[in-house]
């Protein structure tokens, strides 16, 4: 086994590779943030070291990982009506009916104007 001569850091566990796990999971919450559909609560990126030594204390065994917590999706929420269909319960959406735009009523149809008025 060789032993490295630079000190061990946040910068060259691994040769870099916890570095390049927190861009990973830092880039999966950026992503996360811009998503519009998920809701605004706060995303968490978590790094973990762990360090044991051997029985002899003349080497450690590092375990280093990162993870993170994104933001959930929003609810999607309708409302239901309760009936039957086919002899059994069934759930029916009830969807809003949106207001036009015109009032009909006030609208002239388009045509060919009499000219011989």
């Amino acid at each position: 086994m060789e032993t490295n001569d630079e000190r061990l850091s946040l910068v060259n566990i691994k040769g870099g590779a916890l570095l390049e796990a927190v861009d990973i999971r830092l880039n999966e919450i950026v992503e996360n943030l811009k998503d519009p559909n998920t809701t605004d609560d706060k995303r968490e990126l978590t790094i973990k070291i762990a360090i044991k030594p051997d029985p002899e204390r003349q080497f450690a065994q590092v375990v280093s990982s990162c993870s993170c917590k994104l933001a959930p999706d929003k609810s999607i929420s309708t409302h239901a009506a309760i009936s039957m269909s086919g002899g059994k319960p069934a759930l029916f959406e009830i969807r809003r009916q949106e207001p036009s735009i015109f009032d009909a009523s006030n609208v002239t149809p388009m045509g060919r104007r009499n000219t011989n008025d």
